[in-house]
């Protein structure tokens, strides 16, 4: 899951849902899932329970949504995704179903 959102200055509705659903999933035991970020991960998840592991891209974030953009790359971080969820405008390119 894309939760770049919620290290935006004000993370908003989107910031918001990224972090209830993230919860959410979190609790389930058929999903195993993994927060895609820009910049370094560091320690702090933003609102994302501990258990989610955040994954982060080189590219800073600015960097990382044009390259999404207009190159669809680089990949999503990380091991190959089953599904990947975007809940913004920022999407990276398809490497799995996209949600």
């Amino acid at each position: 899951m894309v939760v770049e959102q919620l290290w935006q200055a004000v993370p908003g509705g989107s910031g918001t849902y990224v972090r209830e659903l993230s919860h959410a999933l979190a609790t389930r035991r058929d999903t195993a899932l993994t927060g895609v970020r820009a910049g370094s991960a560091g320690t702090d998840h933003h609102g994302l329970p501990v258990t989610v592991p955040v994954v982060a891209s080189r590219l800073p974030r600015a960097l990382l949504y044009e390259a999404w953009s207009r190159l669809r790359r680089p990949a999503v971080p990380g091991p190959s995704p089953d599904v990947v969820h975007a809940p913004t405008w920022a999407v990276p390119p398809r490497s799995a179903p996209l949600v």
